[in-house]
């Protein structure tokens, strides 16, 4: 398990070499088809039923916090709602996982995976309408709101997640 962790951070370099380099398709390509069905597969699962589950890892706390003080996918679901409410198409339905229960450490993650998933579907929605006033009005933000999520998303599992998965798998 330690070697799909390790990739996974790999991974995670590689997302934001391709971040740096402006390519928000090809980041929502390998995050979509690779890197979060992978987190999906092979570790979650793992952890999901682990009793050490809710100790958590170093830097959880504040991450928690953060979410809890700061509502800090605020911005993301304003943009969302507002792309929506100018005719913006809803997303695919993200997949639903037997492994993830109520009160879960997991769904934290997991809600941001989902929370990405609809600002992946709505950015590739423009991306094949560029001359609508939805392109011009909500790209920007989308992108910019999908690249915060994501930076955040891989310290948070970096930084918490996988430390503590090293710990309870080993």
């Amino acid at each position: 398990m330690l070697e799909v962790i390790n990739e996974l951070r790999e991974e995670h370099r590689a997302i934001l070499c391709l971040i740096e380099k402006n390519d928000i398709l090809a980041v929502i390509k390998y995050v979509e088809e690779i890197h979060h069905p992978k987190e999906e597969k092979l570790l979650f699962p793992k952890l999901a039923g682990h009793p050490l589950l809710n100790q958590g890892g170093p830097r959880c706390m504040y991450f928690r916090g953060l979410e809890l003080d700061l509502q800090i996918y605020d911005g993301a679901k304003k943009v969302l709602k507002d792309f929506y409410q100018n005719k913006g198409p809803r997303p695919h339905a993200y997949g639903t996982f037997h492994w993830l229960k109520d009160n879960n450490p997991l769904n934290i993650p997991m809600e941001e995976h989902r929370l990405g998933h609809e600002l992946s579907q709505a950015i590739q929605f423009l991306y094949t309408h560029p001359s609508s006033d939805l392109y011009k009005d909500f790209l920007v933000p989308l992108e910019q709101e999908y690249v915060r999520l994501l930076k955040l998303h891989i310290e948070k599992e970096d930084t918490c997640l996988f430390i503590l998965a090293e710990r309870i798998l080993q």
